[in-house]
């Protein structure tokens, strides 16, 4: 005589033991859904089962089974985008306006400038043009490290590391090293804040020698959980982050608005930067720039300035960015395939 499965609630006994799941009622598809509103109590009460039902089929569906949820679709579209670089409509903000992420797009154009006095009276002279007017901010005092592994896993995947200082609040940015355009620096920007943790960091460090945001940036951006930190921890894996040098700028800012309706359009931005050299020289080698940033969405008036700018001003497009100086002057050669691209002539 063979076995017989007795089937019965979960709160009967079978066997000595409780059946804490019973086996669903097979489900009959009716040929036609009955008339909204004449439901009895019978037949919701048999709705509710049946909704009960497919919670617990939905409960008991396999890790493995090849069907997401809709809510996992769209979060795995959503970080597939963000890997991508493709910020969707409604997160993607202004040229240079990082939105909820810590993603932005910086679209500026650098320019050499041996003289940054001569730049500095041109900016004086013409505070207004056209219908834009430039007007003077406060300075700013930066300390910039710039760090990857040793074996230059962020630039292989296309970005630089940047911890940077700015009066106490430290933050990291990833940089991309590739342009979106040949006529002017467009390349990806990710940030993400440090600053509470990495300031204290640093303050409990050694008194005698002033160290910058490397050693306690480092430090905070292992626990962070924002757009940064959690792409280098993925990059770099088990590998230690190192220094590759450090900057230290003063720079002196102008805006840059429209009048009529009244707008900001972005910022000039007038740089002497020191590098830490890597060969043994005890001098910084040292850098003048004048850059020229559109933080709006229609750069033409920003560039029509940085165009105007440079001619009136004897300036040169730079055939380098910053990061690549930095490299230069701590006699660092990474490899061809993971170096930086040279700014358009």
């Amino acid at each position: 005589m063979g076995a017989r499965i007795i089937r019965n609630r979960p709160w009967k006994r079978q066997f000595g033991f409780m059946l804490g799941y019973p086996m669903p009622p097979r489900r009959r598809h009716s040929a036609r859904p009955p008339a909204a509103g004449r439901a009895t109590a019978g037949a919701r009460g048999h709705g509710r089962n049946r909704a009960a039902d497919r919670d617990g089929d939905h409960a008991r569906q396999p890790a493995h089974s090849s069907a997401p949820a809709p809510a996992a679709v769209t979060a795995s579209a959503r970080a597939s985008a963000r890997a991508r670089g493709n910020a969707s409509p409604a997160a993607a903000g202004a040229n240079g306006a990082a939105n909820a992420g810590g993603e932005a797009r910086e679209v500026e154009w650098q320019l050499t400038a041996p003289d940054l006095s001569l730049v500095r009276r041109w900016l004086e002279q013409h505070t207004r043009l056209d219908d834009l007017s430039l007007e003077p901010l406060p300075a700013q005092q930066l300390h910039d490290t710039y760090l990857d592994t040793e074996d230059w896993r962020l630039m292989r995947a296309g970005f630089a590391l940047r911890f940077r200082d700015k009066g106490g609040h430290v933050e990291a940015t990833l940089k991309g090293l590739h342009s979106a355009r040949n006529d002017a620096a467009d390349r990806r920007e990710i940030t993400e804040a440090l600053g509470g943790s990495a300031v204290r960091s640093r303050a409990k460090g050694s008194s005698t020698k002033e160290s910058g945001p490397g050693e306690s940036g480092t430090r905070a951006l292992a626990h962070a959980s924002g757009p940064v930190g959690t792409r280098v921890r993925d990059v770099a894996g088990a590998k230690p982050l190192r220094i590759l040098f450090e900057v230290r700028t003063s720079r002196q800012r102008f805006a840059v608005r429209r009048r009529r309706p009244a707008a900001d359009l972005g910022e000039i931005a007038l740089d002497e930067a020191r590098f830490s050299r890597g060969d043994g020289h005890r001098r910084p080698m040292l850098l003048t720039r004048v850059e020229v940033e559109a933080t709006a969405p229609d750069s033409t008036s920003v560039e029509r300035l940085a165009q105007r700018l440079r001619a009136e001003c004897g300036l040169h497009r730079a055939s380098e960015n910053k990061f690549a100086v930095g490299l230069r002057s701590a006699s660092l050669d990474p490899p061809r395939d993971a170096r930086p691209e040279r700014e358009p002539e």
